[in-house]
């Protein structure tokens, strides 16, 4: 809060009732007490150059007054206006502005054995209002609240100056630095309709995948002689026709090179779309590097200034060809592909390669 607004505006005049500095006379003369030790204050509102403003008389501040009288503000307007915007909870109901008809001040509630600050009494139902400065709902008194089942909803006026204006369209308008405790109804119908949405999400699966099933069935009945396959495993088909090749190649090596052991399981596919071929750019020559299931590198075509052998170049050349000839068979046709749908996000194929694996 800026400087001039932790000044005391208010104070409990002699019959206990709030009263604003610039209502009551100068000095001593305005029969004023502290809203929270009750010592006798001194109004200051004859001055010019200072900002209007109760000071206790002969005694030192005892810095709970202008909280407290915040406080009791907030519960007067309250009274008065018999009006409160509610926030929204959860996705259950949105904000609302809620009349009462009755407004209890600091009741007691002896069978909760708790005393809220306000009661707001609309249609014979009850909401507890906490009205927040310093101090939020401990725990004990939350824990009584919500085995009660009571309703309840902290409203935070800590960052609001002590002006019943400013204060009361804070109230009445705004749904900030408000909470709810505790909202039993509310809660209820929140979790039933978490019940009820799980509910049809499992039913929607269970008839996808029974519509699935049947989808499935269906073309296994078009096409008995082929297998059904999900398209990550039918991207083999795309690169059959250099498998074979592949193979013979790394058969080809007389003394083998460290990173054969690791790449001769692999398939082009694994090659091309796992990015297994590194390229660094150096300035007089490309280095080519392939990175193992441990992520080591291994150089098939060497650093700059490394003796170049025919192994390396037939090596780089060959990978460099598998990813040619990857990259321009993508988007062709596969031969063994004899049908295909896709189906609740997925993709299947009638594969009548006999190579590939179910």
């Amino acid at each position: 809060m800026k400087a001039n607004n932790v000044l005391l505006t208010y104070a409990l005049d002699i019959a206990n009732k709030l009263v604003h500095i610039d209502n009551v006379p100068n000095g001593l003369d305005c029969n004023c007490y502290c809203p929270y030790c009750h010592a006798q204050l001194v109004a200051k509102n004859n001055g010019k150059k200072k900002i209007s403003h109760f000071a206790h008389y002969h005694a030192e501040d005892c810095g709970k007054a202008y909280e407290t009288a915040l406080h009791l503000l907030a519960k007067e307007i309250l009274c008065e206006r018999k009006v409160l915007m509610l926030p929204a909870y959860k996705n259950v109901r949105e904000s609302q502005l809620i009349v009462f008809d009755e407004i209890e001040i600091e009741k007691r509630n002896d069978s909760a054995n708790i005393q809220p600050d306000i009661v707001g009494i609309c249609r014979e139902k009850r909401l507890l209002i906490e009205i927040k400065v310093s101090h939020a709902v401990d725990e004990i008194k939350k824990q009584k609240i919500v085995e009660l089942r009571l309703p309840c909803i902290e409203v935070d006026i800590s960052e609001i100056e002590l002006d019943k204006q400013k204060l009361e369209a804070f109230l009445l308008d705004s749904t900030d630095n408000r909470i709810w405790i505790n909202n039993p109804r509310m809660e209820t119908i929140y979790i039933q309709r978490k019940k009820e949405k799980a509910e049809a999400k499992r039913i929607k699966r269970l008839r996808l995948k029974t519509e699935q099933k049947q989808k499935i069935q269906q073309y296994k009945q078009a096409h008995p002689q082929y297998r059904l396959l999900r398209e990550e495993r039918c991207d083999n088909c795309k690169y059959s026709s250099v498998q074979e090749k592949f193979l013979r190649w790394i058969g080809s090596f007389g003394e083998m090179p460290e990173w054969v052991s690791f790449v001769k399981n692999l398939t082009p596919r694994q090659i091309v779309e796992d990015e297994l071929l590194h390229i660094e750019y150096t300035h007089t020559s490309n280095a080519a590097f392939i990175r193992d299931d441990r992520y080591k590198k291994h150089y098939i075509y060497p650093k700059e200034k490394e003796e170049i052998s025919p192994i390396h170049h037939k090596t780089y050349r060959f990978f460099k060809s598998i990813y040619s000839y990857c990259f321009e068979q993508y988007d062709k046709k596969c031969e063994y592909c004899k049908a295909d749908f896709e189906y609740d996000g997925e993709y299947y194929v009638a594969c009548s390669n006999q190579k590939v694996d179910n």
